[in-house]
């Protein structure tokens, strides 16, 4: 060949001849391989393999017979889980490589750049790796003829096992290894390929050099460092299905339109040699980082104080929840670094809707992570003063002073995440006019902050399918919520303070569940200007009724007295409910073991005049032996009353009881 005077020999060898020798060279070796791939069917039977490695240091299985290799392991990996048990182990192989992959891997310089499987090139690629229960799937598309080239791509693999850094080298589409074969060359594909992966590799290294972003480090250095030598894959499949179970509740608030890995990458894998055996570590050195921002967060440039301050509020539905940012940098096979944020709106509590002026209905927990002792463990909780005004008659507002998130793992294979928000802090009912029947609260003009009942374990239940985390069921729930006495603050003048009642829980029901079904008497309170009866959806704070010792006959009977205050979903006010053990509620009576009954007439309590006194009167009480009636000739009326000292401890009480004369 004649070189014309004005072109550097060198330059023309470097850049025409040398990439045009290597293609021939490499045709020919893959005609040579196919021939042996051909074989090899033949012969597999009765294999005889041995271990070596390839020019890059992978683990290789040969085919003696054909001298096609049969396995080659990119890499592999093993951890503890967070069950505390060791993983399986993992590993990133080909298996029966085709005789074109096969060529490839036997280049020095080996720059060979992934983006599709054409012609299934890659053969049986095993192609998922975990680090620390997080799935990466290197799923190389195969191309569609029917599906046009967007110039998008992912799962991009590339091998560089040679000079110059991969920011430059990626540019020069003649460097790299048999580019036609493992990329799809139609509408200008190479082009489009190198500038597409040129743009991702500089964005991602600027994140490091320009933006200070700590976390893309790594990825500056494999992108700038000559000398680097590493297998690299861009935007990464994450396995939905292989998902850490304790966080797949984090599925159902990413757009996984959006979700991938920004990068994974094989530093080293080590090949040992014991005694004339050939095997790989267990543990190769993997890095990776996900880098996943919901896209309103990132128009308040991912800062958490802003987007808290001014994101649009959605109140069309009763709970909104949102992944604002995960995080989750790999390095040497570990997690290195973690950060994750979440928002959770909360718009309706005990069916209330909740005010949303304030913002404080918008909860933003925190992710982090640890390590103990090898076991990964996960954390998301926000703490902190929520102030949740209700639009309500009855509850003021819902104090959350801590929130946590929590998926729980569960053996099911229903295919069904379920996953729990559990809240912390203080229930704050009004003042009722004339009665303060539901007591807890601040009092009349004091702030509402840290006043009402102390409560813990109220939930708010989130459950969606694997395989469409868009389909979210939040349901409220009340059944384990507990409360902390000593921690509560009941107002001066109200009944819980001045009468023998003991708070020990809450409790939910419907029109088919109403509170006389459940056995109670209507207490009737003649003072209570806020009176709503019982009809649809409602609530209840339960508490024992201290009512004294009867004996031993009654304690025999189990007579445990429940008092009640419920009230209406949507409600102005409240009433109260009283169950006796053995009571009907259509016609009160009071069985004590199947012999004694005793009748009731009715239940009710009134106020004294110093407001602060509180008495309980059950009316026409009347003790019936088969039938016989005691006394004879009259009734008896009960009366119930707590110490109005507002020091005296819940469980004092007076009673007395009145004998009246038929007339």
């Amino acid at each position: 060949i004649k070189v014309p005077a004005k072109v550097d020999p060198q330059k023309f060898e470097l850049q025409i001849l040398a990439p045009r020798r290597k293609i021939n060279i490499a045709e020919a070796l893959t005609e040579q391989a196919q021939k042996r791939v051909d074989q090899r069917s033949a012969s597999r039977a009765a294999a005889n393999t041995t271990s070596t490695t390839s020019p890059q240091g992978f683990y290789v299985e040969v085919n003696q017979d054909t001298a096609t290799w049969d396995n080659m392991k990119l890499a592999s990996n093993q951890f503890k889980q967070s069950d505390g048990q060791l993983s399986p182990v993992y590993t990133l192989e080909f298996n029966n490589l085709s005789a074109k992959l096969q060529s490839a891997f036997q280049t020095n310089q080996l720059f060979m750049v992934v983006t599709s499987n054409v012609g299934d090139i890659l053969g049986d690629f095993i192609n998922e790796m975990e680090i620390e229960e997080w799935p990466f799937d290197l799923n190389v598309p195969t191309p569609d003829p029917d599906k046009p080239n967007t110039g998008q791509y992912k799962n991009v693999l590339i091998f560089k096992y040679c000079d110059q850094s991969l920011q430059d080298r990626v540019k020069n589409i003649q460097y790299w290894t048999n580019p036609d074969q493992f990329n799809d060359t139609s509408d200008n594909g190479l082009p489009n390929i190198s500038n597409w992966i040129s743009d991702y590799i500089q964005k991602g290294a600027d994140n490091y050099s320009e933006q200070g972003v700590n976390d893309y480090y790594k990825f500056y250095t494999v992108a700038t460092d000559p000398n680097w030598k590493g297998v690299l894959a861009l935007k990464v499949d994450i396995s939905l299905t292989n998902f850490p179970k304790e966080l797949q509740g984090l599925l159902a608030g990413i757009n996984l339109d959006e979700f991938n890995a920004h990068h994974f990458g094989i530093d080293l894998s080590v090949v040992e040699n014991n005694d004339g055996t050939i095997s790989m570590q267990p543990t190769s050195s993997l890095f990776g980082l996900i880098d996943y921002e919901d896209d309103t967060f990132q128009m308040f440039d991912s800062n958490i104080d802003t987007y808290k301050a001014k994101a649009t509020i959605n109140t069309s539905v009763d709970y909104v929840y949102n992944v604002l940012l995960l995080k989750v940098l790999f390095n040497n096979s570990k997690i290195t670094n973690f950060n994750s944020y979440i928002a959770f709106t909360v718009n309706k509590l005990f069916g209330e809707t909740v005010q949303h002026k304030t913002r404080d209905n918008l909860l933003i927990l925190d992710g982090t992570y640890e390590n103990h002792n090898g076991v990964p463990s996960y954390t998301f909780s926000a703490t902190g003063d929520n102030l949740l005004m209700l639009d309500s008659d009855v509850i003021q507002d819902v104090e959350i002073l801590k929130a946590d998130f929590v998926t729980s793992v569960s053996q099911s294979t229903s295919g069904d995440v379920s996953s729990r928000f559990s809240f912390f802090g203080y229930l704050n009912f009004f003042q009722l006019k004339g009665f303060d029947l539901l007591s807890f609260g601040n009092e009349e003009g004091n702030s509402p902050n840290g006043k009402g009942i102390s409560f813990s374990n109220m939930y708010i239940d989130l459950t969606f399918p694997l395989e469409d985390s868009t389909t979210k069921t939040f349901t409220f729930d009340i059944g384990k919520m507990s409360f902390d006495i000593g921690e509560s603050y009941a107002r001066k003048g109200s009944l819980y303070r001045h009468f023998p009642l003991q708070l020990t829980g809450i409790v939910k029901g419907d029109k088919d569940n109403l509170p006389a079904s459940l056995g109670y008497l209507n207490v009737q309170l003649p003072a209570l200007k806020q009176q709503d009866s019982i009809k649809d959806d409602w609530y209840g704070l339960v508490f024992k009724l201290n009512m004294g010792t009867l004996g031993s006959l009654a304690s025999d009977a189990g007579f445990n007295t429940t008092f009640m205050i419920p009230w209406n979903v949507g409600g102005t006010g409240a009433v109260a409910g009283l169950k006796l053990p053995g009571v009907n509620p259509q016609a009160p009576a009071l069985s004590l073991q199947g012999v004694i009954k005793m009748d009731i007439g009715s239940i009710r309590i009134d106020i004294a005049d110093d407001g602060t006194s509180y008495l309980m009167k059950i009316n026409n009480i009347a003790l019936k032996v088969l039938s016989l009636t005691f006394p004879p000739g009259g009734q008896i009326g009960f009366f119930l009353f707590g110490n109005p000292s507002s020091i005296a401890p819940p469980e004092s009480l007076g009673w007395y009881a009145a004998y009246k004369k038929n007339s």
